[in-house]
């Protein structure tokens, strides 16, 4: 959260953000780098604010639930203890997943409205969103419709010959 957006008063989650970031301002720490740290609890304080807020569809809802169930889970396809950072990738893939849809349309608004991390990390989720559309998602679905219409034809019974 920048200082054009203050922290919503009641918003424990965004005021205990801004105590970290005065923390690692005394000592010395890059803002950046803190920035980048709560990047998860951020995300997951996005999701359960989307999830919260009457403007995003309820389809978009329940990929958003499943992503934040997904974070809080225990079990992961890449548990971060045997995998480290790259641990973290999984979780990053859901939170796309579930955002994605989001980020892509006329609710990228609501989106920015309830971020409270740097807005380095919130254009990096935009990218991905877009790369995961165009280049897996979109992709892929040409795909399938060039099979299924090969199908089609394929399985379409050819006129008998009258001449016969």
């Amino acid at each position: 959260m920048d200082e054009a957006n203050p922290p919503e008063p009641g918003d424990v989650y965004q005021a205990f953000r801004e105590r970290i970031k005065n923390w690692a301002r005394e000592k010395g720490l890059s803002e950046r780098g803190v920035g980048i740290g709560m990047a998860v609890p951020d995300l997951l304080h996005l999701l359960t604010r989307l999830i919260a807020d009457s403007r995003v569809p309820l389809g978009n809802k329940l990929r958003l639930g499943f992503a934040a169930a997904y974070l809080l889970s225990p079990i992961e396809l890449l548990p971060e203890i045997i995998f480290g950072p790259a641990g973290l990738l999984d979780d990053f893939a859901v939170v796309v997943w579930a955002l994605s849809g989001l980020l892509q349309k006329e609710h990228s608004e609501i989106i920015k409205e309830h971020w409270a991390g740097s807005p380095e990390v919130l254009g990096f989720l935009q990218e991905a969103a877009r790369f995961l559309d165009e280049k897996l998602v979109s992709g892929r679905i040409a795909q399938l419709r060039g099979v299924v219409s090969s199908l089609r034809k394929s399985l379409t019974p050819k006129p008998e010959n009258p001449s016969n």
